[in-house]
């Protein structure tokens, strides 16, 4: 609506009436105005260009990306990205739609200034709309480079990329499509994300007291454990004090997606978990998406996987999964570093990606220097046959002398080894040694892997990833010396490290972090679950 300002004069008086002796002349009339009223226009309020504002404020204020923003932007002309008639676009819409959810689904803490931007979008004013341009970009460089583009295993270029959804803002949808690792345990674990911020926004639950610990049989403490189960979904029945079967199955289940002796009562160990906040809960899967993101697996989709705390490994063909099974890693047994002066982890399983290219038949086991030292030789001085039992014998390459132990059934690497290159001399292998895979934690080797079922990896990768027909393998493990099988087709290897998987069925597994890899990266500590 136009504006108008009237004026209007207004005569003064000439005088006033007043008495004075002697004379009586009335006062002179007001003078009559004939002007009609000034009309004043309000000065019309013109706007710079929209493209004129999106430059000025590239220029004069301070951006994360300047130099990317300023490229994209002089490239179109300085025309608005995300804007089409002054409104957001579809593509800025969905734009705005992926930030939102950076945080609620991918567990992202970014700043992406999403409350500055809902303040600039209430204006509806030209200024506005171009500082909510340049903020969308801003917010989509960062929610990029964090969801993808700091992996370097992705060999993508973020400001190649970017610049081309400037030019043509269509390309905004795949380009946020291709951001999230696609991997089905990623995918699977946004849900269980959700999930738990549900619990926390709820009001989480509360600690359970001590004497809860033990807890077995009816009684008054039964009430506040139905309770914590409820809290995480575990329990939806009455309140009671009972305690029974129903209770006792919602206590296994809990136990088998935590990590622990599936027991049906209330340990030591379940006691301490359950005590874990959820919080932390949901601190350790948005970690764990994180730890996705970074993974070194990539765009491949043929790939041996061994995540360390959840003691499992999976093998990928083509983007299927081809099997699962159970690995011994590394034990938690530290010594005394002198010059870091602290106690370190020797025997820990390290995180590699590497390439399996060989699988060794009826291998030697090359006893390393300080396995030798440790564990071989004071057996070896305590009874002179343990070399001759244990089928131990020196060899020579070149000058070096070394312990080896001949193939066989006491052999510590079992039947068959899986060889691939790293700095650690760690391998996949089997073992005699097979009563390990009973425990739930099972973090027993000196920083190999042991597999659970070899002869299933062995024969999936001859029979996919060699020349060689998959009968060859019993020719090969009745000679008596060790057979190299070269893979024509290598496979790509990645030992990782992740605390939280979610599996096909929807339930979350939350692993113990036996390295202590991720308690410095939590909000809230781990506990000793």
């Amino acid at each position: 609506m136009k504006h108008r300002y009237y004026l209007f004069a207004a005569g003064l008086l000439a005088g006033a009436f007043t008495q004075s002796c002697g004379d009586s002349t009335p006062p002179a009339e007001p003078p009559q105005s004939t002007a009609a009223p000034k009309i004043v226009e309000s000065p019309k309020v013109v706007e710079p260009a929209l493209d004129a504002l999106v430059k000025s404020k590239l220029a004069n204020q301070r951006w994360e990306f300047q130099g990317l923003l300023a490229d994209a932007y002089q490239a179109r002309g300085y025309s608005p990205v995300w804007h089409h008639n002054s409104e957001l676009s579809v593509q800025g819409q969905s734009l705005l739609a992926a930030l939102l959810d950076a945080a609620p689904v991918h567990g992202l803490m970014l700043d992406l200034k999403l409350e500055k931007i809902r303040e600039l979008r209430a204006q509806q004013s030209r200024q506005a709309q171009a500082e909510v341009d340049i903020l969308l970009s801003e917010g989509a460089l960062r929610f990029a480079q964090a969801m993808k583009y700091s992996n370097p295993v992705w060999e993508a270029s973020l400001e190649a990329d970017f610049l081309a959804v400037a030019k043509s803002p269509a390309g905004i949808h795949q380009f946020l499509a291709d951001l999230p690792p696609h991997f089905e345990d990623y995918e699977r674990l946004t849900h269980s994300l959700r999930r738990y911020q549900n619990f926390v926004d709820q009001g989480g639950w509360s600690e359970l007291a001590a004497e809860i610990q033990g807890l077995k049989a009816t009684g008054p403490l039964v009430p506040a454990l139905k309770e914590r189960l409820r809290a995480e979904g575990f329990w939806d029945d009455e309140s009671s004090e009972a305690f029974g079967p129903k209770l006792r199955a919602a206590i296994i289940e809990y136990q088998q997606t935590h990590q622990l002796v599936e027991a049906g009562w209330i340990t030591d160990e379940t006691f301490r978990s359950l005590n874990i906040s959820a919080e932390t809960r949901r601190d350790q899967i948005r970690l764990s998406l994180e730890r996705w993101r970074e993974s070194p697996i990539g765009p491949n989709d043929t790939y041996i996987f061994v995540n360390i705390p959840d003691f499992h490994a999976e093998v990928w063909i083509d983007g299927d999964k081809q099997s699962r099974f159970k690995v011994v890693t590394g034990s938690t047994r530290t010594q005394w570093d002198a010059e870091r002066e602290e106690h370190v982890m020797v025997s820990a399983t390290p995180r590699i990606s590497s390439t399996l290219e060989h699988v060794v038949f009826n291998p030697f086991w090359n006893v390393p220097n300080s396995i030798r030292t440790r564990e071989i030789e004071p057996k070896m001085a305590e009874n002179p046959e343990y070399a001759d039992e244990m089928g131990f014998e020196i060899a020579l390459d070149g000058t070096r002398e070394y312990l080896r132990q001949r193939p066989g059934p006491l052999n510590a690497l079992g039947q068959v080894k899986f060889m691939f290159a790293n700095d650690h001399d760690v391998y996949l292998h089997d073992t005699p040694d097979k009563e390990f895979f009973n425990y739930p934690i099972r973090a027993f080797s000196h920083g190999c892997v042991r597999v659970d079922q070899p002869m299933e990896l062995a024969r999936l990768l001859v029979e996919e990833r060699s020349p060689w027909p998959v009968s060859k393998i019993d020719e090969w493990m009745a000679k008596p010396e060790e057979t190299w099988v070269r893979l024509t087709k290598p496979v790509p290897i990645h030992i990782d490290y992740i605390v939280v998987r979610a599996d096909e069925a929807g339930r979350t597994h939350f692993f113990a972090d036996i390295y202590k890899l991720d308690k410095e990266r939590l909000s809230s500590p781990l506990g000793t679950d």
